[in-house]
């Protein structure tokens, strides 16, 4: 039997987003917003600024700027794992 597959970086930011958002009661957009909010702070990387003149999702902007690891990595400091 094969192994199942591992989860993408994408799908974990997700998964740890919306998995806070829900136990604490919280919109999982709010959430996304202190993400990016925390990142840009730590990082000096302005995702949601990026991520509203390219109309797409944060966490594309993440992947297109090679950032999706550092994103991941901060999801799992606030949010846990």
């Amino acid at each position: 039997m094969l192994p199942p597959p591992q989860v993408s970086p994408e799908a974990h930011v997700n998964m740890l987003v919306r998995s806070y958002a829900e136990k604490n009661n919280i919109l999982f957009q709010d959430v996304f917003g202190e993400l990016y909010r925390e990142f840009y702070y730590r990082h000096h990387r302005d995702i949601n600024a990026m991520r509203k003149a390219r109309k797409v999702s944060g966490i594309q902007v993440a992947v297109d700027e090679g950032l999706i690891g550092e994103l991941e990595a901060l999801a799992v400091h606030l949010y846990g794992e």
